[in-house]
Parts: C-alpha cells; sequence; structure tokens
C-alpha cells in the first residue's frame, strides 16, 4: 500500500449514516439553530483513527455540546457528557436514554438554591473513569472546557474535567468552540419549549458557528500523581489523606489547570471579541 493510500485510510470520510445521539442532537438543535456553519474541519477529520479523542467545548449556552455533536457525528464513533440532574429531566432526560447509555454519561452534581443556573459540582473520579471506557475503544469524548457561563463570555477560570479525562485516557484535546450569533444570553435549554415554539412561530432560528482548533496533545502527568489529585478533588477522600500527599495534589492540580488554561485560550482565540472573557 501506497504513502498516500495509507494516509486516506486512516482519516475520517463522512458517514452515509450517523448514531442516534448524532440524529437526536440535528433534530433538536435544528428547532431552536439553523444548521452550523463549520471551520477547521480539517483539524478533527486529521486526527488518526487509533489517537484517542477528548473535544473540549464552550459551554456558552445550553446547547454548545449538542451542536459540536451534530458534526463530529457525521464523522466518528462519539459519546457527550451532560450533567446527571439532565438525565433525570422529564424532556432531557428521556431522549438521553433513547439514545443510549454508551453514547451519554453523568458528571455529578446537584441543583443549588436558585435551580439550574446554581448547579453545584462534585468531583467524582468514577464519572471519568466510566468515560474513559469508550474514549479507549475509539469513541470521541465532547466534554466542556468549563462550567456553564451565564454572562455570553468564557468564564475566567477552567474546568478540569476534560484535562483530567484527556490524561487518565492519554487522549488528544480537540478544543472547539460554538458561537451562537445572538447579541446576549438566550435560553437555549430544551426545558425551555415556549422559548423554542415563539422562535419557530416567528421563523427565528438562530445562526450558530461551530470552529475546531489545533489539537492539543498534552505532556503527561504520571497516573499515580492524577490518583492522589482525584482523592484531593473529592470531598469526601481529602479529609483522610496525610499533609504530603495534599501538598502533591495541590502540586498536580496546578499543571491541570494550566493544561485547561491552554485550552481556554485556544477557545478564545475562535470567539468573537465579547465572548472573550479574560481569556
Amino acid at each position: 500500500m501506497n504513502e498516500t493510500s495509507e494516509t486516506a485510510e486512516n482519516k475520517f470520510a463522512p458517514r452515509k449514516k450517523i448514531s442516534r445521539i448524532g440524529m437526536a442532537s440535528r433534530i433538536d438543535s435544528a428547532l431552536r439553530l439553523h444548521k452550523p456553519t463549520v471551520e477547521g474541519l480539517e483539524n478533527l477529520i486529521n486526527i488518526p483513527k487509533n489517537e484517542n479523542l477528548v473535544i473540549s467545548t464552550t459551554h456558552l449556552s445550553d446547547i454548545d455540546m449538542e451542536v459540536a455533536v451534530t458534526t463530529v457525528a457525521s464523522y466518528r464513533d462519539v459519546s457527550v457528557t451532560s450533567q446527571s440532574i439532565n438525565l433525570k429531566n422529564p424532556i432531557v432526560g428521556r431522549i438521553m436514554r433513547w439514545v443510549g447509555k454508551n453514547e451519554v454519561y453523568g458528571i455529578s452534581g446537584k441543583l443549588g438554591k436558585k435551580g439550574t443556573r446554581s448547579l453545584i459540582y462534585r468531583f467524582n473520579p468514577q464519572d471519568y473513569e466510566a468515560m474513559k471506557v469508550p474514549v479507549e475503544k475509539g469513541r470521541a469524548m465532547i466534554i466542556a472546557a468549563h462550567k456553564p457561563a451565564y454572562e455570553w463570555k468564557l468564564p475566567d477560570k477552567p474546568g478540569l474535567g476534560a484535562i483530567y479525562l484527556a490524561q487518565i485516557s492519554r487522549a488528544t484535546i480537540l478544543p472547539a468552540a460554538v458561537d451562537v450569533q445572538y447579541p446576549k444570553f438566550i435560553d437555549l435549554h430544551p426545558n425551555n419549549v415556549t422559548g423554542t415554539l415563539k422562535r419557530l412561530l416567528q421563523r427565528k432560528r438562530l445562526d450558530v458557528k461551530v470552529t475546531f482548533g489545533k489539537p492539543i496533545r498534552l505532556d503527561p502527568i504520571p497516573l499515580e500523581e492524577l490518583e492522589i489529585v482525584a482523592k484531593f478533588l473529592n470531598h469526601d477522600e481529602r479529609h483522610k489523606m496525610a499533609k504530603d500527599e495534599i501538598e502533591k495534589a495541590k502540586v498536580t492540580l496546578e499543571k491541570l489547570r494550566l493544561q485547561g488554561s491552554e485550552v481556554m485560550r485556544s477557545l478564545a482565540n475562535m470567539l468573537p471579541q465579547n465572548k472573550k472573557g479574560s481569556w
């Protein structure tokens, strides 16, 4: 086999048939948005098939990851993360159960006093160990790079989940910025049935652009260091740790934050000025 054939065989070509999660995401997002404009697609399809992949997206709206799914599912097997409370939701949960357990993975959390806009996250290593399984089997895992933002701009702090997952699965990170083109925050959650119907009747679906950045191949952190930081981030385990373990965990945590910041800067570079935040 010549070099050209080998290269072509190792790339992802558009699929004639997409998965349930891809189809569900297309249908659901089409109720709110026009078909996405896609830039940087070559950064996705040129990643080798045998390379573990975590796609780290913005979370400026409740539909960002869904928009990423609509594109990625056309090229490779994909799974997506969601807040665990969504799995119990009468609308979203029903859709998630339909698409299949191997395509949707929960992130532990609970509602705060202000409902969905004050979610309290609890780092649970088991969440990421579960996600690691499909990633190592060749599925791309879509996970937000930061906590949900409701100010229409990137938050000041990076999230740790995507970085931690990429480290334990030795995966490449592909940043994906989703830009719903509207001047201010708009509630695009599936629960907002009234808002969705109103926009449909008024023919006011929104334009959206998804941009894939350059792949980021992280400097690997030793697994034993990741195990210690996982204990530190777990509120049930932290109080059991020795002082020297806590100090080691803090050093590793700073490494993860620096890598998370690299992803945030990449996302910011793909967003309009008003959505970059402090990045």
